[in-house]
């Protein structure tokens, strides 16, 4: 049988997935990319995950 939690307990717990080299928790975020493609703009859309390590060479 499962072990029950308190709701205290159950909000401590943070969610999300842990960074392979820094360890902290990474944050899922839309990247979008503007590219001018014969005097036309298109978007890109792409979905990273952002922790400490990368945060600059995304948010910069």
């Amino acid at each position: 049988m499962a072990k029950q939690q308190s709701t205290s307990e159950k909000s401590s717990q943070k969610d999300g997935r842990k960074c392979n080299k820094c360890g902290e928790i990474t944050q899922p975020t839309l990247y979008v990319s503007i590219n001018k493609v014969s005097d036309v703009y298109k978007f890109s859309e792409k979905r990273i995950k952002i922790c400490k390590c990368n945060e600059k060479e995304f948010l910069s």
